[in-house]
């Protein structure tokens, strides 16, 4: 059975709710009447993982990977066709990259170290 939070907490909204005030004035002093929750993929170190050959895939990208979610998917399409990508090594994308201590450091996101 799944385990995950199926509503918003208190922390959450206290933790957000002055953010977006700190950048739509108009929030100042609103409370949240409802909220919804939903579930996204995320590697630990928040970047995609591209897997090859035999099943193409790139996934875990939290919402960022709507941002570079093109430079990823041209890496995958050039390895397809090529057999390799010239301009960044696809291998820093394997998913085997955590069990080599080779993940990626970031400042946003869960990976803040």
């Amino acid at each position: 059975m799944d385990k995950y939070k199926t509503t918003h907490g208190v922390a959450f909204c206290e933790d957000v709710l002055p953010q977006l005030a700190h950048r739509f004035a108009r929030l100042v002093g609103s409370n949240v009447v409802r909220g919804v929750v939903g579930l996204y993929t995320v590697t630990p170190d928040w970047h995609s993982i591209a897997e090859r050959p035999g099943l193409w895939v790139a996934t875990g990208g939290s919402g960022h990977a709507f941002k570079i979610g093109p430079a990823i998917g041209e890496m995958l399409a050039d390895t397809i066709v090529d057999g390799a990508c010239e301009w960044i090594a696809s291998d820093l994308f394997a998913p085997d990259r955590f069990d080599k201590g080779r993940s990626f450091k970031s400042t946003y996101g869960g990976n803040r170290e």
